[in-house]
């Protein structure tokens, strides 16, 4: 009973800042998170969440986790910061991965090109009286 305080701590701070994260990313979808300085779309509520949820993490280490685990307390910090950082890694990933695809334009083949006519399907002027 006494490792219920502890570990629903964890798992409210690992919430929030996983949460200010996914403010960040979904602010601007289409740019990298920087690893090593402030996201240029930062917003407000994302340093909230990030406050709250690094002041709940290192209380719960400080108060509850250290004095029974020493330094091995380290280890469940790690594991609470982990989904925010692999969060952010597959954003940047896919980021990446939508930018080099964006580069080469046989990818957006999808079969509505007309080859000679220099236009689209879709693109085509409409005859009178079609919607």
């Amino acid at each position: 009973m006494t490792e219920a305080l502890p570990i629903t701590l964890m798992l409210v701070g690992a919430t929030l800042w996983l949460a200010s994260v996914l403010v960040v990313i979904l602010a601007a979808p289409d740019e990298k998170v920087p690893w090593n300085r402030n996201p240029r779309h930062g917003r407000g509520m994302s340093f909230l969440l990030r406050f709250l949820g690094l002041g709940t993490i290192i209380f719960t280490v400080t108060a509850f986790l250290r004095p029974v685990m020493g330094y091995w307390s380290a280890i469940p910090m790690v594991v609470a910061f982990a989904p925010a950082f692999l969060a952010i890694a597959m954003h940047n990933a896919t980021v990446t991965r939508r930018a080099s695809l964006a580069q080469r334009p046989e990818s957006h083949d999808d079969g509505l090109t007309l080859p000679g006519a220099g236009g689209r399907l879709d693109d085509a002027p409409r005859r009178r009286g079609e919607a």
